[in-house]
């Protein structure tokens, strides 16, 4: 009987990437890959490292150095506490954006490394993307070693904001065009 001890895992040169594994993997002793998950806390998005990833579980990996990194990690034999981890292990099928949760996957955009809206983007089934109530254009990656790593909320929108055009009037219903909010 075969029985699996590791498995490869890569890293692309933006140091990041998410991931899902049919296996249990225990990032403990992986020298230059750590595994994160996300939970939403009072309007903010935190990321929580985790050593023992469950199998199935989806998780931000950072390549410690930045860039590009590969590594075998080891099958888990027991697994961390991943409750209320809002990663989503993909499903190979289109992620809409909707209205609520809101999907962000993983991307770069204009050189920027950041969590954008799926709009019916396919997540293989070993990525992952995040779902979460709050809504923005864009999130971005923060690693604050001093206070806590969070997912910062760029652009955010705020629902049911006042909308105005470029005379000042406020406008109940906006069309195409240029408006202000708020």
């Amino acid at each position: 009987i075969y029985k699996e001890v590791n498995r490869t895992i890569t890293v692309s040169d933006a140091g990041l990437a998410t991931f899902a594994c049919d296996v249990a993997l225990d990032f403990t002793s992986v020298d230059g890959i750590e595994a994160y998950i996300a939970k939403e806390v009072s309007g903010d998005i935190k990321l929580q490292k985790v050593n023992k990833v469950p199998a199935g579980t989806g998780v931000l990996l950072r390549s410690v150095a930045g860039g590009a990194k590969a590594a075998d990690v080891p099958v888990a034999t027991t697994t961390d506490d991943v409750t209320n981890n809002i990663f989503v292990r993909g499903t190979g099928a289109d992620v809409a954006t909707g209205e609520g949760p809101y999907n962000y996957v993983l991307g770069k955009h204009g050189g920027v490394v950041g969590f954008y809206k799926a709009g019916g983007m396919v997540v293989a089934t070993n990525k992952a993307y995040l779902q979460t109530t709050i809504a923005a254009a864009r999130i971005d990656v923060n690693f604050d070693e001093t206070t806590a790593l969070t997912l910062v909320n760029s652009e955010k929108r705020t629902v049911n904001s006042d909308v105005f055009d470029l005379q000042g009037r406020k406008v109940a219903n906006p069309t195409k065009g240029l408006y202000i909010v708020n």
